[in-house]
């Protein structure tokens, strides 16, 4: 009786102290953990570019994976409990990372910041979330049909593209700018047409002839939908006009959710419109379209304040006719056959395995890991990435020969590794192989004073459609020995990533192979040299 006694006292022990630490943790309430969350992000999925042939989340999917472990861990959310977050797209009309970063590591890099931002606003909201929201939506399907607009315009009966859209943006052109040299952005009439302005209109594209909105309310904040890609301009005056007609029903914050439920291009103000670059070209119901949007927008914020609004639903087939009675999906081969083995590398390397199964995919599993990393530990393996992640890139060919990509992080355990298949019919498991520790660390010249010498410390950059993995191109720990005047100095590497060392003003030093070492073990595979401050 006194030992049940002891261990039951030990248990409510234990479960008060676990409720005492999930309470402490972001947004957790009376033991409950988190399901996940919706985050509102201008910033265009574009930094994957279409040159690298296949499909990606792009940095979007990167931020959302990124939150959602970060949310799990720090809430302790027990991994047999969904948690989701969802990247909302916002109006990134005219904004994008993906003018200055690029490929599959730039979309890695791009998304971790993204996921860190967007954990870093989940904590701010602790205790401030409310169990019991508000929650109310208005909705509206309409069309365009010519008609007139409250800054005294009208939309075109037609939707037309422009030229600019033709041969793209600044962030990437097109093949007609690649086959012919030319750019469109910019390029006018005179303004002639009252409706579509200056636009250089083309015949190309279809669009839907019915569009929908809607406002959805959440405690006091208030979410709009727009079938489109709105501008920064275009979502200022969208939330302004929601916070203005939606104070009533106590709306105090407004955010805008872009390409919702249909797809019309871009969305600008009449002035940006009148530019004619690749957004206002892309604008295809003319000068006014943005206006008629905040007209529509205006209305539902109406209706969710119970003013008397009669929203506009007209009855539209979404699918375009298109019904799902086709063949279904092969199921799959009932075995597979590897043709080529991976080989031993270091981290941030590229271990390669290929193998012979059905033809175009067809053996990809559902709602699971089709391809797992694995560490051997023991007499047993444990898993410790898949291809659900970023650092897996797989192909497949109309024969059925399919090569999957694993490219382990810097800080790999070192050791024996294979990579497992679990198709949807079959399993196979590669041979085993060993990844090292990296040599790839390299010094670049820094700026110092007189009688100094600093280099900076880091990874090169990944290469573009290449490396999956956004790589550290600045240390923040480990130590450099420098070999000044024939003796061996050690200096720590400072979280700006640079390293220093006093020498003889205009002395040359030099960094053996080897002598940068990184808090995991990796290493510079080839003699660096720096020169003191005169």
């Amino acid at each position: 009786a006194d030992r049940a006694a002891r261990v039951a006292a030990r248990t409510a022990s234990r479960r008060a102290r676990r409720a005492r630490q999930l309470g402490a943790r972001p947004c957790a309430k009376g033991g409950q953990r988190p399901l996940g969350a919706w985050t509102s992000f201008a910033n265009h999925g574009t930094v994957v570019k279409g040159n690298f042939g296949k499909y990606s989340a792009d940095h979007g999917g990167i931020a959302a994976m990124q939150l959602e472990a970060r949310i799990r861990q720090a809430a302790g959310v027990p991994d047999g409990q969904r948690l989701i977050a969802v990247y909302g797209s916002a109006d990134q009309g005219d904004q994008s990372a993906g003018l200055t970063n690029n490929g599959p590591s730039g979309a890695d890099r791009v998304g971790r910041l993204e996921g860190d931002a967007m954990y870093d606003a989940w904590k701010d909201a602790g205790s401030r979330l409310d169990a019991r929201p508000t929650l109310a939506q208005r909705w509206m399907r309409f069309c365009f049909c010519g008609r007139a607009t409250s800054d005294g315009g009208r939309v075109a009966e037609t939707p037309r593209i422009g030229a600019p859209f033709l041969t793209g943006s600044e962030e990437g052109r097109g093949p007609l700018n690649e086959m012919l040299g030319v750019v469109f952005e910019g390029l006018r009439i005179p303004a002639l047409d009252p409706v579509q302005g200056g636009k250089v209109q083309v015949p190309v594209g279809s669009w839907s002839t019915a569009w929908p909105m809607a406002l959805l309310q959440i405690g006091d904040g208030g979410i709009v939908t727009i079938p489109g890609e709105p501008t920064m301009g275009m979502g200022e005056l969208l939330r302004a006009a929601v916070l203005e007609q939606a104070k009533g029903a106590g709306v105090r914050r407004a955010v805008v959710a872009g390409l919702v439920n249909d797809y019309l291009n871009y969305v600008t103000t009449p002035k940006e419109y009148d530019q004619q670059q690749y957004e206002g070209g892309s604008t295809v119901f003319g000068r006014h379209e943005g206006t008629f949007f905040v007209d529509r927008a205006a209305e539902l914020g109406r209706a969710l304040s119970g003013i008397g609004t009669t929203l506009e639903q007209r009855p539209y087939d979404a699918s375009n006719g298109v019904r799902p009675d086709g063949p279904a999906y092969a199921a799959g081969a009932t075995s597979g056959s590897i043709v080529t083995q991976p080989r031993s590398i270091q981290r941030l390397g590229h271990a390669t395995l290929a193998w012979r199964g059905a033809p175009r995919g067809a053996d990809l599993p559902v709602d699971r890991a089709f391809l797992t990393a694995e560490r051997r530990e023991g007499d047993g393996w444990v898993a410790v990435d898949n291809d659900l992640g970023s650092a897996f890139l797989w192909t497949v060919d109309d024969a059925g020969r399919y090569e999957a990509t694993w490219e382990p992080p810097v800080n790999a355990a070192l050791g024996e590794y294979r990579i497992v298949v679990t198709a949807a019919r079959y399993r196979l498991e590669s041979a085993s192989f060993r990844i090292g520790a990296s040599d790839r660390i390299e010094a670049r010249p820094a700026g110092s004073g007189p009688g100094r010498a600093a280099v900076e410390v880091g990874f090169p950059l990944p290469r573009i459609n290449v490396d999956l993995t956004a790589w550290p191109s600045l240390l923040q720990t480990g130590t450099v020995t420098f070999q000044v005047g024939g003796r061996a100095v050690e200096v720590p590497i400072g979280r700006n990533g640079i390293a220093t060392v006093d020498a003889p003003a205009g002395s040359t030093v030099t960094i053996p192979k080897g002598a940068i070492r990184d808090g995991s073990g990796n290493v510079n595979g080839k003699a660096f040299t720096a020169k003191a401050g005169g």
